[in-house]
């Protein structure tokens, strides 16, 4: 059975899930471009080692004591410790490496040393409260190779697991006709994800991750919106929206002075603007400080087709502008198909011809997300609705000794199984019994007394279940 992992980063304040270029944006679908540089001016020293990307993985190998990259940014990122405590990374490797978390306002570091493991594991630091968060550094491998980071991040609230734990089931859609979808249907045992230490909220970051390799693949990224717990069997279920959402949700209007009236200019051209000054713009219409914490990067928007004489848009939203955009390439001749990827990358590709599919300098040629992409076809994967799919891949289980890894040991498949079955009898015989009960023809209090003796019998087996929030067994 696939291996399925997913978990929820919760209050999310900074993040780079592609590490590709964000505050200097470009066109170069390159591995070598990145949002990260060498950090010289922060060490001194020239980093001379190897790092690259390729839309979803950093691939990092050479950083010493002394050299490393660092996050680009024009100032700092300029966040709160205090409002979010908590360094948040995913990554694989070998030996440790240290991550440096520079604060602006005392012009110091707090450092952290990952111990890395061969599967991709995540883990989360707390940070001292009451700083200015400047940047973040990478440096210092302790072991000749080459590391792989998936993400990183700042949050104010430190991330849950959802699998080999709680979850019963669950679904992904990847689309290109609109933004990607999952939905997931948990235990929510005495309202586990409602109350208490491992509630989420609106907006909270979604990762999954589904397939058979040493290295699951990142099928899923998005934001968690809405939640609806189920009684009397204490589920709940999760909806969420891919990082494409951010498409639907930001209205195209005077940005940055002018209307949005292009003349004579590229399709390429024209999105370039979409994403610089209206979905990643923090000022809009002279409104500052609107944090959306959109990151969508524009490294694999393709220069396709000709230039478009006149374009005007208002007040409708992105997605829209850009289908009507798309619609122009194929009346050009050069027909191209847009979607963003479980990373918050932004793909413009050629269709080709039909049948033939080329995507040009666009890396993500596998076959299921070319279907995806020329609206043939949605990729799906869903999940067994059995006690299986809660069964580990051996690349999730927690490296021994890693204090601050999120991953849970799962709970043995082999103690959860006869609990439940004996609950499922349990259950199939009350049921049976109550329809006996009705059928009946004897006085209410007899009816009753039998009903009341089925549920009972079923009820005491449910508190003989293993705990959802037990992780010693």
């Amino acid at each position: 059975m696939p291996q399925f992992y997913a978990e929820i980063l919760r209050t999310v304040g900074f993040h780079d899930n592609s590490w590709k270029p964000f505050l200097f944006p470009s066109n170069d679908p390159s591995t070598s471009a990145l949002g990260w540089v060498d950090a010289f001016t922060y060490f001194g020293p020239h980093f001379t080692g190897s790092a690259s990307s390729d839309g979803d993985i950093l691939s990092l190998s050479g950083t010493t004591a002394n050299t490393g990259i660092i996050y680009k940014t024009n100032t700092q990122i300029g966040i709160s410790s205090t409002t979010y405590p908590y360094l948040v990374l995913r990554a694989k490797g070998s030996g440790t490496i240290k991550i440096d978390v520079f604060r602006s306002d005392s012009l110091d570091a707090q450092t952290f040393t990952v111990t890395l493991n061969s599967s991709y594991k995540t883990f989360y630091f707390a940070l001292a409260t009451g700083h200015t968060i400047g940047n973040l550094i990478i440096y210092g491998q302790s072991v000749a190779g080459t590391n792989k980071f998936d993400y990183i991040a700042l949050c104010g609230l430190t991330p849950i697991q959802l699998s080999q734990q709680d979850l019963i089931s669950g679904t992904v859609t990847r689309t290109s006709l609109g933004s990607d979808h999952a939905e997931l249907r948990l235990n929510n045992f005495r309202g586990k994800f409602l109350t208490g230490s491992n509630t989420f909220s609106f907006g909270d970051h979604l990762h999954i991750y589904l397939g058979q390799g040493d290295t699951p693949f990142h099928v899923y990224g998005g934001y968690t919106e809405h939640q609806e717990p189920i009684q009397p069997n204490d589920e709940i279920i999760i909806t969420s929206r891919g990082w494409g959402v951010a498409l639907q949700e930001t209205i195209v209007e005077n940005q940055p002075t002018a209307a949005p009236i292009y003349t004579n200019q590229t399709i390429q051209s024209i999105i370039n603007d979409f994403v610089d000054n209206h979905i990643n713009n923090p000022t809009k219409n002279g409104i500052t400080g609107i944090v959306n914490n959109y990151r969508i990067t524009r490294s694999y928007v393709q220069n396709l087709g000709s230039t478009i004489p006149l374009y005007i848009t208002s007040f409708k939203n992105v997605w829209d502008s850009m289908r009507e955009l798309t619609d122009l390439s194929v009346a050009q001749g050069n027909p191209a198909i847009f979607f963003v990827d479980p990373a918050e990358n932004l793909h413009l590709v050629p269709l080709g011809a039909q049948g033939s599919a080329n995507w040009g300098t666009d890396p993500h040629t596998d076959s299921p997300v070319t279907q995806r992409a020329s609206a043939t076809g949605s990729t799906t994967s869903g999940l067994a609705r059995t006690l299986a799919s809660m069964v580990p891949g051996p690349n999730q289980r927690p490296a021994a000794g890693a204090a601050n890894d999120c991953s849970v040991e799962p709970r043995p498949l082999s103690r959860m199984i006869p609990a439940y079955a004996r609950l499922e009898h349990l259950l199939s015989n009350a049921f049976s019994q109550t329809q006996e009960a009705l059928t009946m023809v004897a006085p209410c209090s007899i009816l009753l007394a039998r009903i009341s003796d089925s549920i009972s019998r079923a009820l005491e087996a449910s508190m003989l279940l293993p705990s959802s929030t037990s992780t010693s067994e």
